[in-house]
């Protein structure tokens, strides 16, 4: 799940803790401003508060006028009922916020002179001449093998929305206005909750952008990512994972951190340069030509994987046999010995581990109890590197971790106190890059409470997906609509300035974000990765050194044919602190 830079900084951490408005401007979200009476206690909007501590059912805004004014530019929104789309409050638990009111799109004729393509569209759908909606989704409420998220994830959302409302300056003087839906999460038996969500987002609450996590292995696609996409929503977070899946949606589907199928090249990159032609050690020390296997979940987006990684296995003159697996946690356990004993059987001793999350586990349990000790050739594709407070739980599999990921020095070597701190005795590489921790300052900006907002929610997925929104919005110009929202995506690629106030300069150690022509995700780069079994700074049993010294590397050609600055033999990494120029996320371009 993805799937994904350095300022992702914390994230770990207090995943770590070991789980994993403004303005005047409504909030439109279930249970929004919830007080702390209660596991889902707390009132609703004022209209209602639901019984029993159950959050209220917000009731259906009125209908509005039908369409915006045709002007010069933007339009004037049709009648917008109240802005929250509230009526009269009723019963039920933790229900979406009422719909607003059909309101008219405030579509009107591009703005005379204007030379931003798409321009002529007029505003798309969610846009008026004040607010742009969007919809967050989340896991609110338990289902399957996935649990439902603490309200430290509604702190975070709220409190970014303030601080973007406040501090970035959106073309007309819009504001976001946001609904938080539930999604299901990732288990294959909750794939009809995650389209629902994806229709409610993009039907009912006619959203111009969808912001999320949306992964469903077994699935022919990211089911929300998949219905929003398809009905005109901008989908921005973790989707797609291959560059078809990702182009065939342009311009409507945006992935902030590199795409598997991105991820996997870099890795046979890897093995074509570092890995090609050495042997296999055997647990007792034997050495063994290598034997060649990828296993991923049993699914479209599985199987598409497998083939880019075969097919770029036989460019380099490799033979792999491929295999699957169900994405369900019980299922794989039935399904993993014998998958073992046929890896075996085949001599494959060099795996792609392409599975994660409960079925990943399911994979590497079986595996240990069978003595089955392939290399697993590990990507960005499961957050191998990125989530390396977790990857403990791949029992004795994990030591045999080798490959790449987007170059993360706090993730991948958890160098980090478990108090959380950033500071450099607490946390040495959290400020090599300038502004890496902007998402930290701009959540106390805005008031948040939390000492460190990474801890009990992915404070800074948020932050990115709010941050690609952003730039898209801002280069859009006057009229926004998902081509207009792209040429400002695409100014990423020479203009700098924004990426720098939201994300940090421009660093070695650091991955890469632009988005261009072809390149609809935002992180590109890998670094050089194995596990090593010794305690973290952060206090873990293990964690990620690197053959190259955590820098980054966006080619093949780019990656040295031998290890440059192995970590694990020089006992440490370079420290390439970048000087305080003043760059801040409240300093606008």
């Amino acid at each position: 799940m993805v799937r994904k830079q350095a300022r992702r900084a914390l994230a770990v951490l207090a995943a770590s803790a070991m789980t994993a408005g403004c303005s005047g401007v409504p909030n439109v979200i279930d249970g929004a401003d919830r007080q702390a009476t209660g596991v889902n206690a707390g009132s609703g909007l004022a209209d209602g508060t639901g019984p029993n501590g159950d959050l209220s059912a917000l009731g259906t805004g009125g209908t509005g006028a039908a369409a915006g004014t045709a002007g010069s530019g933007a339009g004037t929104a049709g009648g917008s009922t109240d802005a929250t789309g509230r009526g009269a409050g009723g019963g039920g638990a933790r229900s979406a916020a009422g719909p607003a009111g059909a309101g008219g799109s405030g579509s009107g004729p591009a703005a005379a002179g204007s030379t931003i393509p798409g321009s002529e569209l007029g505003n798309g759908k969610g846009v008026t001449d004040k607010f742009i909606t969007v919809a967050f989704h989340i896991t609110s409420q338990t289902c399957g093998s996935t649990s439902g998220v603490s309200n430290a994830y509604y702190d975070r959302i709220d409190t970014y929305v303030k601080w973007f409302n406040q501090y970035v300056q959106y073309p007309g003087g819009r504001k976001l206005k946001y609904s938080v839906v539930d999604d299901g999460g990732q288990d294959p038996n909750c794939q009809d909750k995650a389209r629902s969500a994806g229709l409610k987002i993009s039907k009912e609450l006619n959203a111009f952008a969808a912001l999320g996590v949306s992964s469903n292995p077994g699935a022919d696609a990211p089911v929300v990512a998949d219905t929003v996409t398809r009905n005109g929503t901008l989908h921005i977070g973790t989707n797609f994972q291959t560059q078809q899946g990702l182009e065939s949606r342009a311009p409507y589907a945006w992935s902030t951190y590199i795409t598997a199928e991105s991820s996997l090249t870099d890795l046979t990159w890897f093995v074509q340069k570092r890995i090609k032609g050495t042997q296999y050690k055997d647990e007792q020390g034997g050495l063994h030509p290598r034997g060649y296997g990828s296993l991923f979940f049993d699914g479209k987006e599985g199987h598409d994987l497998a083939n880019v990684v075969k097919a770029r296995f036989t460019a380099m003159g490799i033979p792999i046999k491929q295999y699957f697996v169900s994405s369900d946690q019980n299922a794989a356990s039935q399904q993993a010995p014998g998958l073992a004993l046929q890896m075996q059987q085949d001599g494959v001793n060099t795996l792609v581990f392409g599975v994660f999350g409960t079925g990943g586990v399911a994979v590497a349990s079986a595996f240990d109890s069978q003595q089955f000790h392939p290399d697993n050739l590990i990507s960005d594709y499961g957050s191998f590197g990125a989530l390396a407070v977790f990857d403990t739980i791949y029992g004795t599999q994990a030591k045999r971790f080798i490959g790449v990921g987007t170059p993360c020095i706090v993730c991948e070597r958890l160098e980090l106190s478990a108090s959380g701190g950033t500071d450099e005795q607490s946390c040495p590489s959290c400020e090599m890059q300038e502004n890496s921790l902007g998402y930290v300052k701009a959540y106390k900006q805005a008031g948040g409470q939390a000492d460190n907002p990474q801890n009990g929610a992915p404070a800074y997925d948020f932050w990115t997906q709010l941050t690609a929104l952003s730039i898209g919005v801002m280069g859009a110009g006057p009229v926004l609509n998902a081509k207009t929202f792209e040429y400002g995506m695409f100014l990423t690629q020479k203009d700098r300035c924004n990426v720098w106030r939201f994300l940090g300069r421009d660093h070695p150690q650091v991955g890469y974000t632009d988005y261009r022509a072809g390149k609809h995700f935002g992180g590109s780069g890998f670094t050089t990765l194995y596990w090593v079994q010794k305690q973290s700074k952060f206090g873990t049993p293990g964690y990620f050194e690197s053959y190259d010294g955590y820098y980054r590397f966006d080619t093949l050609d780019g990656l040295p044919n031998a290890p440059s600055w192995d970590t694990g033999v020089k006992g440490g990494y370079p420290m390439n602190r970048q000087p305080n120029t003043g760059l801040g996320p409240d300093k606008p371009c």
